[in-house]
């Protein structure tokens, strides 16, 4: 089943990572080269994100995707490693999806052929 999962506490260390806003539609490979990495110490904020099953792996990345942020919320990103010192932790199950798509021009018309698992595997693991 999908849950979210929220975890606010103190963490001795943070490493994240966040790529620039885009205006348009580029594959995650693509973004990826474009990311930078931020490494937080001695940092109080959260941690949010989703666990998803493989069986939706179409429509949200399988397995846990966390992001966080300062408590002060000015920094953050992508989760890449954590080691919290102090945590409390929430779950959430969440019993349907709800999907809106965009109904852009670069979105319409995007190519629809490309390997998303191959991208993923480049970027993600």
């Amino acid at each position: 089943m999908m849950y979210a999962i929220r975890i606010d506490g103190h963490f001795n260390y943070v490493r994240a990572r966040s790529v620039p806003k885009m205006m348009n539609f580029m594959p995650l490979a693509e973004i990826a080269k474009l990311q930078t990495v931020f490494e937080f110490r001695d940092v109080e904020g959260t941690i949010v994100g989703f666990y998803t099953p493989n069986f939706l792996a179409g429509v949200h990345l399988p397995g846990l995707h966390l992001h966080f942020i300062t408590k002060d919320r000015t920094r953050g990103g992508h989760l890449l490693a954590a080691a919290p010192s102090s945590a409390s932790v929430k779950l959430q199950h969440a019993p349907s999806v709800e999907l809106g798509l965009p109904m852009t021009l670069d979105f319409l018309t995007m190519e629809r052929v490309r390997d998303i698992e191959a991208d993923l595997n480049k970027v993600e693991r």
